[in-house]
């Protein structure tokens, strides 16, 4: 998408608008890019292409709309996906925290790797490197307001709470296993949940369902 909008920030450049505040102004514009990146859920990335790409074929996965008709049921279900797909994950750090969760994690699985700091700042790199370079975008509080309030973003802000819940404590559990220096590790990876989404992380699949949307089917998993 940076890409796409470089050319629109180029424009707004010439019209007096500063970097720092390209995409407050093409939201204000209802700016087709920027309104996609709004409205795009990175959370479709904890579900596998083979579960998303068919979860609109009755064929494929009848058992998702049996007895739960309606976009808001087939929303549930993909909900328990994700979450069931994020806690099966070996590794989960979060943004703000990249270094110290990631390190500690990797650490553990691969104790005899030569491990660097990656630091999230990495990830606006200069052209030297072909990427593009744009600064943290400030935005007005009116937009602010507005994207709060957008289903799209409060399904993102849910989520990335419980994935930093799960990061913390993958990151912890990983710190104290390695003082253990045994395998397998005797501590225990706890995370607090809500009743709601104990609901989905419990939430049992046809075996059909499991096998193209989940990591690990329910057989794999251990409950405490």
């Amino acid at each position: 998408m940076g890409l796409i909008l470089q050319e629109r920030e180029s424009e707004l450049r010439k019209s007096g608008i500063m970097d720092a505040h390209m995409f407050d102004a093409l939201l204000r514009r209802n700016d087709p890019g920027a309104m996609g990146i709004a409205n795009t859920s990175s959370s479709l990335f904890l579900v596998p292409t083979s579960c998303y790409h068919t979860s609109h074929d009755p064929r494929a996965l009848g058992d998702f709309r049996d007895h739960r008709t309606g976009a808001a049921k087939m929303q549930e279900a993909l909900n328990a996906v994700m979450l069931q797909n994020l806690v099966a994950i070996d590794v989960v750090a979060v943004t703000e925290d990249l270094d110290n969760q990631l390190l500690s994690q990797l650490r553990w699985h691969a104790p005899l790797a030569r491990l660097a700091p990656i630091g999230h700042e990495n990830a606006n790199t200069n052209a030297k490197t072909g990427a593009l370079s744009r600064p943290v975008q400030v935005l007005s509080s009116a937009v602010r307001s507005i994207l709060a309030q957008h289903p799209t973003f409060q399904h993102e802000q849910w989520l990335c709470d419980f994935a930093a819940r799960v990061a913390y404590s993958r990151s912890a559990h990983a710190a104290s296993c390695i003082k253990h220096h045994v395998r397998p590790c005797p501590a225990s990876c706890r995370i607090n949940v809500s009743d709601k989404e104990l609901q989905l992380l419990t939430r049992r699949f046809p075996a059909n369902v499991s096998r193209l949307c989940l990591q690990k089917p329910p057989s794999e998993r251990e409950w405490s």
